[in-house]
């Protein structure tokens, strides 16, 4: 399954059309409701190799490297920008604005192959959805390590500078 990607999600809400938002949005609902209890589901089993699909970059980019690495620059610091606010968000129990962010670093994510982080913003996402905040704060923390470990990965394999 495929995620909206990242620059489709934010020519919507340029333009003002949510309407595309809404339809991904109300589709996965019914997984948010089929999450455990506690609403966590481990991440854990990512490695090297797979938390980081270098294909996925490299269809992206058509294989210009160069440009690939402009992509992760651009990817990084979107990430440290939208960590503290999706957490500011959370803490408000501001839900419209939890769901966007979290959707957005998902759909940045998947156009990159970040698939640890995409991971633990989808699970952000359906959180958020259904108003579990405590579950959505507990989430922070691990999407903050699986985002430097990402960023070690992609820097081992591209050179660009780890946080």
């Amino acid at each position: 399954r495929r995620c909206t990607p990242y620059l489709a999600v934010f020519w919507h809400r340029v333009l003002g059309d949510l309407r595309v938002i809404s339809v991904s949005l109300f589709t996965t609902m019914s997984n948010a409701a089929a999450m455990s209890k506690d609403g966590i589901e481990s991440v854990r089993g990512f490695t090297d190799e797979t938390r980081f699909d270098r294909s996925r970059l490299k269809e992206v980019s058509a294989g210009d490297t160069e440009f690939e690495l402009e992509l992760l620059e651009m990817w990084k610091s979107n990430i440290i920008a939208k960590i503290p606010l999706i957490r500011s968000k959370l803490e408000l129990k501001d839900q419209d604005d939890a769901v966007l962010y979290s959707h957005e670093i998902k759909g940045a994510c998947a156009n990159v192959g970040a698939d640890g982080v995409r991971e633990l913003c989808r699970q952000l996402e359906a959180l958020a959805k259904v108003s579990d905040w405590d579950a959505c704060i507990k989430l922070i923390p691990d999407l903050k390590t699986e985002f430097e470990q990402t960023m070690r990965v992609m820097e081992k394999d591209y050179g660009v500078e780890s946080i």
